[in-house]
C-alpha cells in the first residue's frame, strides 16, 4: 500500500537525478512514493502507468517501459523493485 512519503530536498541536488527528463524523474518520485517500507515496487509497464500517470492520456504502457529502462540506465542505485 503506498504510504506518504516526503521528498528530501537533496533529491533535485543528486547527480543522476540530473541526468534524467522531467518524466523520468516523476516516475522515481511516483515509484518512491508507492514503494512499501522496504523500497519494493512492482516495475510492470502496466502497473506504473496506472499508479503514476494515471491520468497522461498521453502515455501509454510501452511508454513508461521507456522510462523505466531509461531510469534504470541512468540511476544506480535503483530501489528495489519486481518486474511483476
Amino acid at each position: 500500500m503506498p504510504r506518504r512519503r516526503m521528498v528530501d530536498p537533496l533529491f533535485w541536488d543528486d547527480h543522476y537525478i540530473a541526468t534524467l527528463t522531467r518524466d523520468e524523474r516523476i516516475l522515481v518520485l511516483g515509484c518512491t512514493g508507492n514503494a512499501d517500507d522496504e523500497g519494493r515496487l512492482k516495475a510492470h509497464p502496466a502497473y506504473l502507468k496506472a499508479s503514476i500517470f494515471m491520468y497522461d492520456d498521453d502515455l501509454d504502457a510501452s511508454d513508461v517501459e521507456k522510462l523505466r529502462d531509461s531510469c534504470l540506465t541512468k540511476m544506480k542505485p535503483w530501489p528495489n523493485t519486481h518486474p511483476y
